[in-house]
């Protein structure tokens, strides 16, 4: 007689790669080597993550399932904590080698070779770039289900956003900055006319300077290398859309802490971002996609290599 330690609907914890997350046991079976739908033996649950859609439920054996206590929720927290920190290793990592190569070797007059204080120099960089403080951007909860689901489409269903699309990164940029035009005067730096136009200019850069590099997924690369061979010349801004415009907001903390602001002016960015994405998601259903391309089959090969 098989003993299951969790019962149908009861609140769990679920290992989900890395890390933990919540969910709820939908029911449970006793597997078997006869059984097919997955690897293992014994007691296997169907369970639904929170907050994430019906696609993702999936069968996980007793190992990877955990009582919903204080003791799994610290084990949780201790997982997001060690991830964040791995992520800030390798990022301080990659600034100070970025740093180190665009500073080239330093070389005392006296002819020795000064590698000390290359070193030297490079922690304090590392020190001075620590000390800045970090930017949170809040996005509303339907765009990061829309960031969910987009990731979904393209990684998982293998899908593509058509292109190019209409409106485009800078007709719904031009469209904020007409929004603005309508909106009672105010006080706010953030949304001052010359703010605003900064602000602007500012994402269609980080937005024409990102995209190849930070914020396509592999899957789209041959579309990316497809798209810059039909549109030669021409600015990504002017091809892609709110889909991509979406994920620079996912990199814009980081990409806003390497620049020289002073605090002042970073909080007003801030604002003024935060305003947009407002804005933005007001807007949804005007400027997303409802349906993504499906690929072929050669592209998928393609993808793949």
């Amino acid at each position: 007689m098989v003993t299951f330690i969790f019962s149908p609907n009861e609140r769990v914890l679920c290992f989900h790669g890395p890390l933990i997350y919540e969910a709820k046991v939908l029911t449970a079976e006793n597997w078997t080597d006869a059984h097919n739908s997955g690897p293992g033996r014994g007691p296997h649950y169907k369970v639904h993550y929170k907050g994430w859609k019906q696609t993702w439920d999936e069968w996980v054996p007793e190992d990877r399932a955990l009582k919903y206590n204080e003791e799994s929720l610290a084990r949780q927290r201790q997982l997001i904590d060690s991830r964040k920190a791995k992520d800030r290793a390798e990022r301080e990592h990659n600034n100070a080698l970025k740093a180190s190569a665009a500073a080239g070797p330093s070389k005392p007059k006296d002819g020795s070779r000064g590698t000390k204080r290359g070193r030297e120099s490079g922690v304090e960089q590392e020190e001075e770039f620590l000390k800045r403080p970090e930017i949170r951007l809040p996005i509303p909860d339907s765009l990061k289900i829309q960031l969910v689901e987009d990731w979904e489409s393209v990684t998982k269903n293998q899908q593509l956003v058509p292109l190019p699309r209409d409106p485009t990164v800078s007709k719904i940029l031009y469209k904020y900055t007409e929004h603005l035009k309508t909106v009672k005067p105010t006080d706010k730096l953030s949304r001052s006319p010359a703010t605003a136009k900064e602000v602007v200019a500012g994402l269609q850069i980080y937005f024409n300077k990102a995209l190849g590099n930070n914020l396509l997924y592999r899957f789209e690369r041959p579309q990316y290398g497809d798209i810059r061979k039909q549109h030669d010349g021409v600015e990504m801004c002017d091809v892609y859309g709110a889909e991509h415009l979406l994920r620079l907001f996912v990199n814009l903390p980081e990409l806003i802490a390497h620049t020289s602001m002073d605090p002042e002016s970073t909080g007003i960015i801030k604002d003024a971002l935060g305003d947009f994405l407002k804005w933005f998601a007001k807007n949804q259903k005007t400027f997303f996609v409802s349906h993504y391309d499906n690929s072929s089959p050669s592209y998928q090969s393609l993808a793949r290599q």
